[in-house]
């Protein structure tokens, strides 16, 4: 074994200490990790990391399952898997290998790359920031919001296999004015579910997945997440959240300027 694939292991690990540990950075941080050390395509390193965070997030979700908020969470999972699908299914194998803007063609994976950078930079920024619990929101309607906003996530797992929980969780807390405990659960369920469904039902390239390779990250996810779950009983939220946001923010600039 390589010493870049042994790091690469050991990153698996560390995503999936993320997800217990503060329920985000799993499936956006996969991604560059798969195509950086692993050297699969983004296409291809969305659809191992649908099923591994996918599976990981329902093992953190079954640990916390008497937090989860079961309405929210149905509801906030119906909005986003028609578009989650429908990328999936449609857009994403539709896209050709290679685009022409301005006059440049540029590789379709090159584009999703950099797009999955913009991303994981604005990830990391959103997290530094934000503190859901000093933010008073009053929406009058916020099903309705939460309808956009969800069937924009779902667009997004289709087209980079991101889980979003960066976005879920602070929403749960801001719209739903749910604790950070119950947010983080729900958000464990929502992501789970969605990711899954992608996978089994999604547009995946059964030819070219290497099951071996598949049930590897996996296990050194799940022992991460175990890790992350004990973690998150001795160690302050806001502290691990401010280590993922610096992490988010030097992978996504790593990942556009590269």
């Amino acid at each position: 074994m390589g010493f870049s694939i042994l790091l690469g292991y050991l990153g698996v690990s560390a995503i999936g200490f993320s997800l217990g540990s503060v329920g985000a950075g799993g499936a956006i941080l996969f991604n560059p990790l798969l195509i950086y050390f692993f050297g699969l395509t983004p296409v291809l390193a969305s659809v191992y990391s649908m099923l591994v965070i996918g599976m990981t997030c329902f093992i953190g979700y079954w640990q916390r399952r008497y937090d989860v908020d079961y309405k929210i969470g149905l509801i906030m999972t119906s909005f986003a898997l028609p578009s989650l699908l429908l990328t999936r299914n449609f857009i994403l194998p539709n896209i050709p290998e290679t685009l022409v803007f301005f006059n440049k063609n540029i590789n379709r994976d090159l584009m999703l790359l950099k797009f999955l950078g913009i991303f994981i930079l604005l990830a990391g920024t959103v997290m530094f920031f934000l503190n859901p619990k000093k933010i008073q929101h009053q929406e009058k309607n916020p099903i309705i919001l939460m309808f956009f906003l969800m069937t924009m996530m779902g667009f997004l797992m289709g087209i980079l296999g991101i889980g979003g929980g960066f976005i879920i969780t602070p929403a749960l807390a801001i719209i739903f004015h749910l604790s950070m405990k119950r947010a983080v659960a729900t958000s464990l369920m929502i992501i789970s579910i969605n990711l899954l469904s992608g996978f089994f039902f999604g547009h995946v390239m059964l030819e070219q997945i290497r099951y071996q390779d598949l049930l590897s990250y996996l296990f050194f996810a799940i022992v991460g997440m175990t890790a992350g779950l004990f973690f998150s009983k001795i160690v302050s939220e806001k502290l691990a959240k401010k280590i993922l946001s610096f992490v988010l923010i030097g992978t996504g600039l790593y990942t556009l300027i590269h």
